[in-house]
């Protein structure tokens, strides 16, 4: 006998398969940017640029203590009074402290900079092919496609998101072979859902693609995506370099006469 089913209970099914495969790609995008396209951006200017930015910046925090320190050491001298040494060491210190922070910050780029670069890479085609199969178990697996999946489902999803961002791509791919298996024998027992439930269910997948969707779009417009395209052009990375360089002479110069400044009222740096 052939069922057929009615024309509105099709295009809702139709709809819904359609929505989720979007929203399978759209979960696929972001982890691919936030586990390998922003690192290794992120990596590729730290590497190029970033390095030189952390080395003006230590200058540029050096200058500002001895600023802080000058003027601290001439308001004493102006009244008449001997610097108090050390209350102005515990001024250099707090402001140390304010200023470490980015400082920390470009320290800590550049090591995962580091460690990624000595990373062993996957070839383009088993890359491609990593994406394409964590995008099915997306599919497949993530909860908010299959709010009704079992607690080993839930675990399946989760050593999928383990071995995609570790770019095990055998242990992926297996993985999907045993997913697709159990999805084959739950077929047989599938349930068929009122028609406004799958109504709801699109309406709902519909609003969890724009909030991917408008997560994408800020980690595409924010560091160090933005920079994405840049990053592939030498002219851009030497007119950063150069510029950089250049702010480093300035400090260089500033820091000198800083030197020179205490020096005359009798500070002598410490190693």
């Amino acid at each position: 006998m052939d069922i057929r089913l009615h024309p509105a209970y099709e295009a809702a099914i139709t709809r819904i398969e359609a929505l989720k495969l979007t929203l399978a790609t759209a979960y696929s995008r972001l982890s691919d940017l936030q586990t390998t396209q922003v690192p290794f951006t992120e990596a590729r200017y730290m590497a190029t640029i970033g390095r030189y930015e952390l080395t003006a910046y230590e200058l540029y925090m050096t200058v500002q203590f001895l600023k802080k320190r000058r003027q601290l050491m001439l308001q004493a001298i102006n009244q008449g009074e001997t610097p108090d040494l050390e209350a102005i060491e515990i001024e250099i210190n707090l402001l140390n402290g304010q200023l470490d922070v980015k400082r920390q910050e470009l320290a800590d780029r550049l090591r995962r900079a580091q460690h990624i670069c000595d990373a062993k890479l996957l070839s383009v085609e088993d890359t491609k092919s990593l994406k394409m199969i964590y995008r099915e178990l997306v599919r497949l697996l993530h909860p908010d496609l299959n709010p009704d999946q079992t607690a080993v489902e839930r675990d399946w999803f989760q050593a999928a998101v383990t071995a995609y961002k570790a770019g095990q791509l055998q242990e992926l791919a297996l993985l999907l072979e045993i997913v697709q298996l159990n999805n084959q024998a739950a077929e047989q027992h599938e349930v068929v859902m009122p028609i406004e439930d799958l109504q709801e269910q699109g309406d709902q997948l519909a609003s969890k693609i724009d909030t991917l969707q408008a997560e994408i779009d800020h980690i595409m417009t924010s560091f160090p995506m933005y920079l994405a395209d840049a990053l592939q052009d030498e002219n851009y990375i030497t007119e950063q370099v150069l510029r950089i360089q250049q702010q480093t002479t300035r400090l260089m110069a500033k820091r000198s006469q800083l030197l020179t400044d205490l020096a005359q009222m009798g500070w002598v740096p410490h190693d």
